[in-house]
């Protein structure tokens, strides 16, 4: 039976993680309209306007794969806090036969999404926003990891550094008169150092800390789909 002591600690750690993410929501949002108020300064109307659109068309789909990856990975880790090095290398697993296809299908599809809206100019613009996708799906596992371990200043951390990374990157390209592409590329660019900064912070389960035992990969793709349909 667990004590008082260790119950109130467990409770303290509880109402800090609380705080930490919801500081950390915050901040994203904060960093969200700074992009939406600063870019229309910086860029033409028209360049602002195909940037809106471009994310319109990629947002659904990379928040639906982010968030279906933190929750999945998440719920087995805080199940099995043993077992979350196993865990981590199935979500990363599962995204070379999830977010792998989905982004490359995203990809492919850009010429049809440009012709549907009646503009072809934005097909290499969607291609890029593909690359967005690509680089949350994996990175998403890494969030999903420490969250189920209750690491929840780690994934504050992760989560402030990704907007600030994607504010800057947007902003810093646009900055340098390289309208829609260069706003767009620097959001690839954010996703590329995000994901490569949560290796460090996070650590990967292959090399030296490659897990003893596996975790199948198919019940972590089953409980994803769910969550995706719901999500959708």
């Amino acid at each position: 039976m667990p004590s008082s002591s260790g119950a109130s600690n467990e409770a303290t750690a509880a109402s800090r993680g609380v705080l930490y993410i919801a500081a950390a929501k915050l901040y994203f949002m904060i960093a969200g309209a700074v992009i939406e108020f600063r870019l229309p300064a910086i860029v033409s109307k028209v360049t602002f306007g195909a940037y809106g659109v471009v994310v319109a068309v990629v947002s659904p789909i990379n928040n639906v794969l982010v968030t279906a990856s933190i929750q999945s990975v998440s719920r087995f880790v805080a199940q099995t806090p043993d077992r979350a090095q196993a865990i981590q290398r199935a979500g990363l697993m599962m995204h070379l036969y999830v977010g792998v296809p989905v982004a490359a299908t995203f990809i492919a599809a850009s010429p049809l999404f440009a012709y549907l809206l009646g503009d072809q100019s934005k097909t290499p613009l969607f291609m890029l926003a593909g690359l967005v996708v690509l680089a949350y799906s994996f990175y998403a596992v890494f969030v999903g990891t420490v969250n189920g371990r209750k690491q929840f200043g780690k994934q504050a951390g992760l989560d402030i550094t990704s907007a600030t990374l994607r504010a800057t990157g947007i902003l810093g390209m646009a900055t340098l008169g390289l309208g829609v592409a260069g706003a767009i590329s620097g959001w690839v660019a954010a996703a590329g150092f995000i994901l490569v900064i949560s290796t460090f912070v996070v650590g990967t389960p292959f090399g030296r800390n490659r897990p003893a035992e596996s975790f199948p990969v198919r019940e972590l793709v089953g409980f994803f789909a769910q969550v995706a349909v719901y999500l959708i």
